[in-house]
């Protein structure tokens, strides 16, 4: 197979999936989320370090793609019941020489640490809410050694409040950034009342 077409295959293979997905779900992938989007959109929020990834080829229709399997361990749930050890599958990775990537799609790397928002989806190009939006990065701070929130572009996180919200001036520092710990604080107290209205 040329370069060519082997780019033609996988491209054909991105459209297949999307053609699965809900023309809500296509529209994600457009717009910015709120965090009451990602939450309405996530059976499982979690807080959580990769400790293992493995990338593997599999069929999707007449394509083969390759798929990484990455394995999570559970530090915190802020929403559902996920399992302590829980492996995802996401789109794209490497085999070889051959390296497949994703538009929007994370790529994640053993001691990762994130809060993540999972879709619950199996067979999904990404296993994250809102594709990449629905992953904050998790970063000490050196010197202070505090946990900081950034987003999946690695851009500080000021509060859970101004997830989704037009970027009109940017966290500078990542001492400007959320603590992990007042950011889980946020959602857990926004999923609560989010269920109080139902």
């Amino acid at each position: 197979m040329t370069p060519l077409s082997r780019l033609t295959a996988i491209g054909m293979a991105v459209v297949c999936l999307q053609s699965m997905a809900t023309p809500a779900q296509l529209s994600a992938q457009a717009e910015l989320l709120t965090l009451d989007d990602l939450i309405a959109r996530s059976p499982d929020i979690v807080v959580a370090t990769v400790t293992s990834r493995r990338s593997e080829w599999e069929h999707y229709g007449s394509s083969r793609l390759i798929v990484t399997k990455v394995t999570l361990e559970i530090e915190q749930r802020l929403k559902g019941s996920a399992p302590r050890t829980l492996v995802v599958d996401v789109l794209g990775g490497t085999i070889g020489l051959e390296t497949q990537r994703v538009s929007h799609v994370p790529e994640f790397r053993v001691n990762d640490r994130d809060v993540l928002f999972l879709n619950g989806r199996q067979r999904a190009a990404s296993p994250i809410a809102g594709s990449d939006q629905g992953r904050f990065r998790v970063i000490a701070e050196s010197g202070t050694g505090v946990a900081r929130v950034l987003t999946a572009g690695f851009e500080p996180l000021q509060s859970a409040a101004h997830i989704g919200a037009m970027r009109t001036e940017a966290a500078r520092s990542l001492s400007s950034a959320v603590s992990l710990n007042d950011f889980v604080a946020q959602v857990r107290d926004r999923i609560r009342l989010l269920e109080g209205r139902r």
